[in-house]
């Protein structure tokens, strides 16, 4: 499963998905463990922070936890590379609404300690 920010186009993660698979799969020391192509499922859930999409490979036994491994290593940093953000829990604080929702962000300012 691979958490993406709400903003991000599915279909362009998807692709760069792909691409980073193929490379990993045309990699000597990954493509004899990997026995088919990345199979993506699509969008499986929406989360707190991310759309989830979910993903697999088929791979000899006991290859998977390495594979993984090395897909998503290879994956953050294609995300980076295309400014794909992976987001991490986070909450927007309202104070109060009307009932169309509008109202503007809650402000917190730090205040200096001497």
């Amino acid at each position: 499963d691979i958490g993406v920010a709400y903003r991000e186009n599915v279909d362009e993660v998807m692709a760069v998905m792909r691409q980073v698979a193929s490379d990993l799969q045309k990699d000597p020391n990954f493509q004899l463990k990997i026995m088919a192509e990345l199979e993506i499922a699509g969008v499986d859930s929406w989360a707190d922070s991310a759309v989830i999409i979910r993903c697999r490979f088929r791979t000899l036994p006991l290859e998977q936890w390495g594979v993984k491994r090395e897909y998503l290593r290879r994956l953050k940093a294609a995300f980076d590379e295309h400014g794909i953000e992976i987001p991490y829990p986070h909450m927007t604080v309202y104070a109060g609404q009307d009932r169309q929702g509008k109202a503007p962000a809650f402000p917190l300012q730090q205040l200096a300690t001497d």
